[in-house]
């Protein structure tokens, strides 16, 4: 089991081992921070998304607060929110979808 190869090619093989490592470890930490960075895109997103149906729904919840006082209290003779579906956030929602009545 005689290793025939002179020490210059054995540091070359090293060496090159060495750098083909290093070159898949660099593509691995890439791709990793890339895929890093599109996630965190994602979850903003997402988070942006999740705050406007928040507030959406809270809007939602106030006009009907408002209704409910105009059709139970007698003491309320009009309506306190805004009635045109265009000015609430809900309405306009409801219009980018389609979702409109005829």
């Amino acid at each position: 089991m005689g290793w025939k190869w002179t020490v210059s090619r054995r540091i070359g093989c090293g060496f090159g081992a060495v750098l083909i490592l290093l070159v898949v470890g660099g593509i691995l930490a890439y791709t990793g921070v890339v895929r890093t960075v599109q996630t965190s895109r994602e979850e903003v997103y997402g988070n942006s998304l999740e705050a406007l149906l928040a507030e959406s729904d809270a809007d939602h919840l106030a006009w009907n607060t408002h209704l409910n006082a105009l059709l139970t209290d007698p003491n309320v003779t009009t309506l306190q929110a805004d009635a045109r579906p265009m000015l609430v956030h809900f309405g306009t929602m409801a219009e980018q979808s389609g979702a409109r009545g005829s």
